[in-house]
């Protein structure tokens, strides 16, 4: 007969799974876009080729010494979700903008084919669960998440540019007086000016700093104006007076249809171009310091130059004017004008040579200038300044 007895339920000692997952990039498609408005284009473009993401799922047995194992072949009740501006949404097998692959080893494997736009966000949520056949009583549940950013790198506003520095002299006596004045608007690194994605205004600006549309070269003031295109302006500048002050503004939009007026956020571009003559010397030529007995009349040849040398033929710019004096006296005066005077000689005489900047054309008026005056044609007249 037992005297006593002991009775225990045995059973293994498991230790439950430990799971473990990460979404990876699969391929060269980066998680992250950026758009450019003026393009209408993401980089990359999903819809041309899409982001692949892997959720791998691992289960790791911690009696074990080994690396734990993918088990996405076996997983079930596997789900993604897709979270745009606060609105979670499941995604389904008959949404093309993803695909979800629905077995084997990449199983869960999600493209996404459709682009994210700038200010929004997408958070993409996989849910799956998982049950080792070798115990029927461990479930494994597996989230991860992933977020989908796109960043705007547009431009915070197009560029304008004018091939004329803020500050111009122009030279009368070397320079060419015509001005062509070239306009380039860059929107995302590209030059739209002259295409019907924008539209250029050119003014001119007055004493008072008021500004004046140059439309299309017909204007009331629009004396100095040689031609205007879609994005040039060219002058005469000998027709600007002493100088003028033009403004440059632009409309823009990347769908083509630019604004009738300057688009406000677009900072304008402004050249001043002044009427500059340097210093010059000068002399003349055909002259002897001793003339023959009986010479009346002498005829000199004015030569101009500037600090790079003789200038050719001056004298649509500049006047010469000639004085003389007796030799008992000091007391000069005016005897001709021009570059080919023809001045009376008298023993022991002076001469003197005074070159004037004859000046920028002006309008031409009567005497009290209450009157503009005009050809038989209409047409208004003008001379230099000085003549």
């Amino acid at each position: 007969m037992a005297l006593t007895n002991q009775t225990k339920k045995l059973s293994f000692s498991r230790i439950p799974l430990r799971p473990s997952g990460t979404i990876e990039i699969t391929g060269s498609v980066p998680g992250r876009q950026e758009y450019q408005a003026e393009l209408g284009e993401h980089t990359p473009d999903y819809t041309l080729t899409p982001l692949t993401l892997f959720p791998r799922c691992n289960a790791t047995d911690p009696n074990l010494a080994t690396k734990g194992k993918t088990v996405n072949a076996a997983l079930t009740n596997m789900k993604w979700y897709r979270t745009v501006d606060g609105v979670r949404t499941l995604i389904a097998t008959t949404d093309t903008d993803y695909a979800v692959t629905q077995s084997g080893e990449e199983k869960g494997k999600l493209q996404v084919k459709k682009n994210v736009m700038p200010g929004h966000t997408l958070s993409l949520e996989f849910y799956a669960e998982y049950v080792d056949s070798t115990r029927p009583g461990d479930a494994i549940v597996f989230r991860m998440s992933f977020l989908v950013i796109c960043t705007d790198s547009t431009e915070a506003a197009p560029v304008l540019m004018i091939d004329s520095p803020a500050s111009l002299d122009w030279n009368p006596l070397r320079d060419t007086a015509r001005q062509k004045i070239s306009v380039r608007l860059l929107a995302a690194g590209m030059d739209v000016a002259g295409t019907d994605k924008c539209r250029i205004f050119f003014y001119r600006m007055s004493e008072g700093g008021a500004l004046e549309l140059i439309s299309d070269g017909n204007g009331e003031n629009d004396w100095e104006v040689v031609s205007v295109t879609d994005n040039t302006l060219t002058i005469d500048r000998d027709y600007i007076g002493a100088g003028q002050t033009y403004v440059v503004k632009a409309g823009y939009d990347e769908n083509g249809n630019p604004p009738s007026s300057p688009d406000e956020a677009i900072s304008p571009a402004t050249t001043t171009i002044r009427r500059r003559i340097p210093a010059l010397e000068c002399d003349w030529e055909g002259v002897p310091r001793e003339l023959p007995d009986g010479n009346l009349a002498i005829q000199p040849y004015p030569v101009v130059r500037d600090t790079k040398g003789v200038l050719a033929d001056p004298w649509d710019v500049l006047r010469a004017d000639w004085y003389t004096a007796p030799s008992t006296s000091g007391s000069y005066t005016l005897k001709a004008r021009g570059s080919s005077p023809d001045i009376p000689f008298t023993e022991g005489m002076m001469l003197k040579l005074e070159v004037a900047d004859r000046g920028p054309y002006a309008i031409l008026t009567n005497a009290n200038g209450t009157k503009v005056l005009t050809d038989g044609e209409g047409r208004v007249l003008m001379a230099r300044k000085s003549n």
